[in-house]
């Protein structure tokens, strides 16, 4: 699943290239961001927010801006045509800033608004507190639109990868989940068989083993093959491991 933080530099990218907008002129000490510029951000945002992850059914997200304070301190000349940017190093996610500079004017100048980006969508949500060490259960989650943007932790989309998973932190009622909250799944315990898959250049093959210890997801794990030869695989899915070169 990609997550919508990796698809914030294109969503960026696209916003700040080359959107020129017709804007009211900014007179000396502007308290916030004209009107029209705030419409037109606000309709690209939502427009590239609707295709930000493939995760999502067509429509799921919805993406809202929120343009801060221009500094009441700054002295900005008269401009005909205001064009937004994004500067170096910034996303449009979650709290952030972005670049305002006059294209059409007398006297040229740049200044950086603080924005927060909203992005709702169903994400993974709590309904009860929980302490450390419990097993989410079924009832214990829900899908739920929330602001996946908030925060550090990117979202989770399907109830069916927290389920079943041990918590490494307590957490509460309504709290969003996230990946880093949760031990790895196990896909495996000791003495279950599991394929075992291994492969190169032009060629993959498969077998059995007998797991000699519990298989996390993504973990290392020692497995007895029928011949009683041991072999390291790394534990990928349900009852299946595959051997890394």
């Amino acid at each position: 699943m990609l997550p919508f933080p990796r698809r914030a530099g294109a969503l960026a990218l696209a916003l700040g290239s080359g959107l020129g907008l017709a804007a009211a002129p900014v007179m000396a000490q502007a308290q916030a961001a004209p009107a029209d510029i705030t419409q037109a951000l606000q309709t690209q945002l939502e427009t590239l927010g609707r295709t930000a992850t493939p995760a999502m059914p067509p429509g799921a997200a919805r993406v809202t801006l929120e343009l801060g304070q221009i500094d009441p301190r700054l002295r900005l000349a008269a401009c005909a045509r205001i064009e937004p940017f994004i500067p170096p190093g910034l996303r449009m996610w979650g709290r952030t800033r972005m670049g305002l500079r006059c294209v059409k004017g007398d006297t040229a100048w740049r200044i950086s608004v603080p924005i927060t980006v909203r992005v709702y969508a169903p994400a993974v949500v709590y309904l009860r507190d929980l302490p450390f060490g419990a097993t989410v259960q079924s009832g214990d989650v829900a899908l739920a639109t929330v602001d996946i943007a908030q925060g550090s932790r990117p979202a989770l989309f399907d109830p069916a990868a927290v389920i079943g998973r041990e918590l490494k932190q307590p957490v509460t009622a309504h709290e969003r989940a996230a990946a880093a909250q949760l031990r790895p799944q196990v896909w495996f315990r000791a003495g279950q068989t599991v394929r075992i898959a291994a492969g190169g250049s032009g060629f993959r093959i498969s077998t059995d083993g007998i797991a000699l210890s519990e298989g996390r997801q993504g973990e290392m794990v020692r497995l007895k093959l029928a011949s009683g030869r041991l072999v390291s695989a790394r534990a990928v899915g349900p009852e299946r491991a595959e051997v890394i070169d």
